[in-house]
């Protein structure tokens, strides 16, 4: 019987609306009716009262429920948005939560600033490489053009025994700085704000560059001089071989430099506006300010306004992927909305009937896997019921901690779900944009065939079409551009 109701049920939702909305409640409403069972009953008496009701009393029981699990998800799917909404930072703009909003958002500015400044000093440390690498190889150029073409140099043994020595000197100590840079250095160099080693090393940097460039000058002369000796000629080789391996390291630190800014680009990417007036009070806010603001900082295309006139024109198979995507989203946010409320009204409800606590090593098991989670609530409350459960060691039958104690225990492992689901909705808001960016990159000239507009040629004329055709559609500024109609369209419409 129950099998053939859920089977009527698959039959009536769609696909996102079972996943995200009717199963999350069945679960939910199951287990808040299961502990209330339990307090009032107890698991035997409860199994004997089911058991003395009649087939069609219990099945009108399971219809009853099932119907009102049905109801509740319809709720869930049209409160949705609101909860969305709320995620986002969309709070009022007066009030606590507005202040609350406030400290928010000015954190999220701090992590954005500070994300920004690091790609800004690395984009310091890169020109400074740059520059060590564009003098080196500039100098290197010159000396193989004058090289083939210079006149030789007169030398005699004293100079060439000394140049010996400085180049046996610089080799070895040039090999050692660079092994170790390259072993337990490098990321000392990119380590931010700028540090005693980083000035150290830019100092050494150029100062290898230099005495590099000077003995290769001199080195060249006596290379092409006929009355060089034989020691130096074969000393040279290994300064030309140093050569390579110092042009090899700083191409090394530019490619390492490089890695750190894509990584710092593909977080401000993903998780941040462009611009840092525009971030909101939430992580999961900014995500989706982002991906709404990707189509208008390319295209000057508004997302919120052109995205309704794109989806019908998006192909099947894409469709089917991005609905795929906000399933994931839709699923995340139900979790993460009904592990607190159900969590409170569990922990609220349990706390005031029992009159047993949980044991030490609940709350301790709580502490453990929540300590990692950011922001710390879940961990606090987690703690504060473990010091709870200490105090109950000495005052063992005071009924207030009792309750503070299941109360807060029960609480935080409610609120670890919440992170956790909710870290779950950021990540899949995170692949969801990436489906929304994908289409206005890839099909937003669907909107403007439709619209029976023509697709610009160049990006600047592009930018001016969909500015007039936003103006257009929010205030009906005639926008002025010539319909594209298929000719033969044209006549069999007059016809």
């Amino acid at each position: 019987m129950f099998g053939t109701i859920l089977k009527e049920i698959s039959g009536f939702f769609d696909r996102r609306a079972l996943v995200s909305a009717f199963w999350p409640s069945l679960v939910f409403w199951v287990y808040g009716l299961l502990i209330t069972l339990y307090q009032e009953l107890g698991w035997r008496n409860a199994i004997q009262c089911w058991k003395e009701y009649d087939f069609w009393v219990q099945g009108f029981f399971v219809f009853a429920f099932l119907t009102w699990v049905i109801f509740w998800s319809f709720l869930t799917l049209n409160f949705r948005p609101l909860i969305l909404s709320i995620y986002e930072g969309n709070w009022p703009d007066k009030g606590i939560l507005h202040r609350i909003a406030t400290v928010l958002k000015k954190k999220q500015q701090k992590i954005w600033r500070k994300l920004d400044s690091k790609d800004k000093e690395l984009e310091g440390i890169r020109s400074k490489i740059k520059d060590e690498q564009d003098e080196f190889q500039k100098f290197t150029d010159d000396l193989s053009n004058k090289s083939s073409t210079g006149k030789e140099k007169t030398s005699n043994d004293t100079e060439d025994e000394r140049l010996k020595k400085e180049i046996s000197k610089l080799i070895k100590a040039m090999s050692e700085w660079i092994d170790e840079q390259r072993e337990r250095g490098i990321d000392l160099i990119f380590d931010l704000p700028e540090n005693n080693h980083q000035k150290t090393f830019f100092t050494e940097l150029t100062t290898y560059n230099r005495k590099l460039r000077c003995l290769l000058k001199k080195g060249y002369s006596c290379k092409y001089n006929a009355l060089s000796n034989k020691n130096l000629k074969e000393e040279f080789p290994m300064l030309v071989k140093l050569a390579l391996q110092f042009e090899s390291f700083i191409k090394f630190c530019l490619a390492e430099c490089q890695s750190r800014r894509l990584r710092l680009h593909q977080q401000l990417f993903l998780n941040f506006p462009n611009v840092e007036n525009d971030l909101v009070p939430t992580r999961l806010g900014n995500v989706l300010k982002a991906v709404e603001l990707h189509s208008f900082d390319r295209y000057k295309a508004d997302a919120v306004l052109i995205w309704p006139r794109l989806h019908p024109n998006l192909p099947g198979e894409f469709r089917k992927t991005l609905q795929n995507a906000k399933v994931s989203l839709d699923l995340m946010i139900t979790l993460s909305s009904f592990s607190i409320f159900f969590g409170l009204i569990s922990a609220t409800y349990l706390a005031v009937n029992l009159t047993w606590a949980f044991p030490l090593w609940f709350p301790f098991l709580v502490v453990l896997i929540a300590s990692p989670m950011k922001p710390r609530f879940s961990f606090f409350m987690a703690l504060t019921g473990l010091l709870l459960s200490f105090a109950l060691c000495i005052i063992p039958c005071n009924n207030l901690l009792i309750k503070l104690q299941f109360f807060f225990s029960f609480l935080a492992s409610s609120a670890f779900l919440f992170q956790v689901c909710y870290s779950g909705a950021i990540h899949a808001a995170l692949a969801y944009g990436e489906k929304i960016k994908t289409a206005f990159d890839l099909y937003r000239g669907e909107v403007l065939k439709s619209l029976n507009l023509q697709m610009p040629y160049t990006l600047e004329c592009e930018r001016e079409v969909w500015d007039k055709v936003c103006k257009f559609l929010y205030r009906n500024v005639d926008h002025q551009m010539k319909y594209d109609y298929d000719l033969r369209d044209h006549k069999r419409h007059d016809s």
